[in-house]
């Protein structure tokens, strides 16, 4: 991700509190997404006889899909914690 050219709101003397509220958000507004976007699936496919939520509850994921999953368990780490990877580049620090 690129840093964004607009300033980052300061809302505590300390940065580092600023830094936990960002992240905070950003987990915020991925679980406020994925909630919605889950609800929908899971509705329409009920609603279609495509599968029931009981179904959605005894599943047991396979090999790919575990991998599949912490792809994307990967990325929204990523995401979120992104504000750290930022400040660590914009102050020359790398670990």
């Amino acid at each position: 991700m690129k840093p964004s050219p607009i300033p980052r709101p300061s809302f505590f003397p300390d940065p580092a509190s600023d830094r936990i509220v960002a992240i905070v958000a950003a987990l915020g507004a991925e679980v406020g997404a994925i909630l919605g976007r889950l609800d929908t699936i899971e509705t329409l496919a009920a609603r279609k006889g495509v599968f029931s939520r009981d179904e959605i509850e005894a599943y047991v994921p396979d090999d790919a899909d575990h991998a599949r999953r912490f792809a994307m368990q990967q990325a929204f780490v990523d995401r979120v914690f992104n504000i750290l990877k930022q400040d660590m580049e914009e102050n020359g620090a790398e670990r």
